[in-house]
């Protein structure tokens, strides 16, 4: 060990490397040549799926919450984001009309939609695992992803939203019955 070094820095870099041994002994041994050449001509790809596989997301609010009296009650299209280079093209779009300080749920899930504003609950997975790319301007606002909606066992429909607090992003479940103030942004992914 350096000098510089610590106990701590050494055992987790032994940690480390006996986690990536574990990752070999269990890849499996059946892989068709031309998906291992996919894989090695695509390798952010490769890192993009083993990070979402290995790494739980900063808060597990999106794993704990659907439990089984939840059920999804509506889904627009399929995730957005296929890369982390697609976080850099991520566009707040104002929420309220002019004259509103705050608007129904329903009415906000119509405005998404017309907005092309309607990312879904993947999305948001998706951001907030990766946190740490998403803009520091953001930060004043709640994020609202209308494009998947959750219905629980009363049958309040709810939608995914993350928010800063604490120093990071947090995530939760917003019930479209209790209307959205002016500090909600919507998501889209621009050009």
């Amino acid at each position: 060990m350096s000098k510089s070094g610590t106990a701590s820095t050494v055992l987790i870099e032994g940690n480390y490397a006996e986690f990536l041994a574990a990752i070999i002994r269990q890849a499996p041994r059946k892989i068709d040549p031309d998906t291992i050449q996919n894989w090695l001509r695509n390798q952010e790809a490769l890192k993009n799926v083993l990070e979402e596989a290995l790494t739980p997301c900063p808060l597990n609010f999106f794993n704990d919450l659907i439990l089984d009296d939840w059920k999804l009650d509506g889904e627009i299209g399929k995730p957005i984001f296929t890369s982390v280079r697609d976080i850099g093209r991520l566009q707040l779009v104002e929420s309220l009309k002019e004259k509103e300080d705050w608007v129904d749920g329903e009415t906000l899930v119509v405005r998404a939609g017309e907005l092309d504003a309607n990312l879904g609950w993947d999305d948001a997975k998706f951001l907030l695992k990766r946190q740490d790319k998403i803009s520091e301007k953001f930060r004043e606002f709640h994020l609202v992803f209308t494009g998947t909606i959750w219905r629980n066992d009363v049958g309040d429909r709810w939608v995914a939203f993350l928010y800063w607090y604490g120093g990071s992003w947090r995530g939760d479940f917003w019930c479209l019955d209790d209307g959205f103030p002016s500090d909600v942004r919507l998501v889209r992914l621009g050009e």
